[in-house]
């Protein structure tokens, strides 16, 4: 898919350098322009020229709170393979004048560090001398919309771009692994992933990045896919997602909303739905086998997109 550079992406990038990366001024504007071109190649081999190329950060230029949590953890273990999913944003295929809708995930991590993923994965690979994954932060897209075109996240984003712009936005803006120093009984290295420690998720900037990225995208709607994104942003306004299985009358949907009714700008609808991976696949059941959307067109991933493009109508 390829993706634009929203009209208020200064805004976006200001955010992300005062919060996430704050010294290195300068850089994520470069690496969003080499995303962009990215995501415009279908050539294989520039594809690869591509990847290796792209821009990585020092870990040395994160927000302090966040080097702060990483130093705690290099006391005792190693945290290392350090990726940041910048968000993104993708056109409407088919409506030139449609308005922008919010998607917020926790994008699964990279593979787990090892020899194979440092080679080939976007991330990890990188021809530029210095590029050490306890040292260096890699930079993506969500759910790697920028290059793949035939797997199910694709599908589903493709099914709400027919009628809606999209700004797709990860509740953790960075993702690492912590190497707990134990071998499994298969003799594999043992890993913990960042969004398993209590105390990361608590970071204040989480949460401030989150609320003023809804400020400048001024989304039509914000969808949450899973029950971290859906907790990380109702929390902020001290709600919860509840069970899905409790939310029988909107047919398994989950729906609130974001803001205070006095702001002439809110409140923005919220959309909650399981997470849109294979391991979701019971919670999704679901919503997709629920009577109340035994009328809406298509099957399987293309039928869950049409459940919430037929729920946003309904805002209309």
């Amino acid at each position: 898919m390829e993706i634009k550079i929203h009209s208020r992406q200064n805004e976006i990038i200001e955010l992300l350098e005062k919060y996430l990366i704050s010294s290195d001024k300068g850089l994520l504007k470069v690496v969003y322009e080499e995303l962009v071109a990215f995501s415009k190649t279908n050539n294989k081999d520039e594809i690869e020229l591509l990847k290796g190329n792209l821009s990585f950060a020092d870990i040395s230029s994160l927000n302090p709170s966040f080097l702060e949590i990483i130093k705690q953890i290099n006391i005792t273990q190693t945290a290392l393979s350090f990726a940041t999913d910048l968000p993104i944003y993708i056109e409407s295929s088919n409506n030139k004048n449609a308005d922008t809708i919010m998607v917020c995930a926790m994008d699964s991590l990279p593979p787990e560090p090892n020899d194979k993923n440092l080679r080939t994965h976007p991330v990890y690979v990188n021809k530029k001398k210095g590029f050490d994954p306890k040292l260096k932060i890699g930079f993506w897209a969500p759910f790697s919309l920028i290059e793949n075109n035939n797997d199910e996240n694709y599908i589903f984003f493709n099914e709400l771009l027919k009628h809606y712009n999209i700004y797709i936005t990860d509740i953790y803006k960075l993702f690492f692994y912590i190497d707990i120093n134990k071998i499994n009984k298969n003799g594999k290295q043992i890993f913990k992933k960042s969004n398993a420690l209590t105390n990361y998720k608590k970071l204040e900037a989480h949460a401030t990045i989150l609320s003023e990225e809804i400020k400048i995208i001024n989304p039509k709607c914000i969808i949450t896919l899973g029950n971290n994104a859906g907790n990380a942003l109702l929390m902020i306004e001290n709600k919860k997602i509840a069970k899905w299985e409790n939310c029988i009358e909107t047919g398994g949907l989950q729906i609130n909303e974001w803001g205070k009714k006095s702001d002439t700008k809110l409140p923005i609808k919220i959309i909650s739905i399981p997470h849109i991976s294979g391991a979701a696949n019971g919670a999704k059941s679901l919503i997709l086998e629920n009577q109340l959307h035994k009328n809406i067109a298509g099957k399987n991933i293309i039928k869950y997109a049409n459940i919430i493009l037929h729920e946003l109508n309904k805002s209309v």
